[in-house]
């Protein structure tokens, strides 16, 4: 992967740190999937974990 490549836990636990510290509401998250053949931790697969603690 390149330089620039964020494992899925930092992505997710970023996004909750930056829930507790400002909130969500009412934003939008944008994310490439990382559907890349190399990249074996998917963000996709946890996306209903992250919908549903958001919730």
């Amino acid at each position: 992967m390149q330089s620039r490549y964020v494992a899925t836990e930092v992505i997710i636990n970023r996004i909750y740190a930056l829930e507790a510290q400002k909130g969500l509401n009412g934003s939008i998250i944008l994310i490439h999937f990382g559907a890349a053949r190399r990249r074996k931790d998917k963000l996709y697969k946890h996306l209903d974990e992250l919908i549903c603690e958001l919730r």
